[in-house]
């Protein structure tokens, strides 16, 4: 289960999907204002994540790579491109967060000053 909300704390501004606009021509994302310059294989693995759900290392690897086998060798590719992506976020009220064993989620970013606002995850994923 997914808990963004946390009770009897102050409630903090939700980053709302009509604030994000995706141009694949350009591979680009703007949040808000602020304009996010992608390679395409980045932009494909950024927009397969949109959804704000987790992917598996596998689904990923289908959306992004076309590749139906050999995931192994496609998640240390994953990793590096969402290594370079979340370098690219910072700042942008996104960041991508690691569903350990699993694979990776986009998610507001929680404020700077509050690292306890973090989404718990409890997640039973195969």
């Amino acid at each position: 289960m997914l808990d963004l909300s946390r009770q009897g704390e102050r409630e903090q501004p939700v980053l709302h999907a009509e604030a994000l606009r995706w141009n694949s021509e350009y591979n680009t994302l703007t949040v808000k204002t602020r304009k996010i310059r992608l390679t395409p294989t980045e932009y494909r693995l950024l927009y397969s994540l949109r959804q704000w759900i987790p992917l598996s290392y596998a689904q990923l690897a289908v959306l992004v790579y076309n590749v139906t086998d050999n995931f192994d060798e496609m998640r240390a590719m994953i990793d590096k491109h969402i290594d370079r992506i979340r370098g690219k976020l910072r700042g942008s009220g996104l960041s991508v967060y690691c569903v350990r064993t699993y694979g990776y989620m986009l998610l507001p970013s929680p404020p700077p000053s509050d690292p306890s606002a973090l989404p718990h995850m409890d997640m039973n994923l195969p």
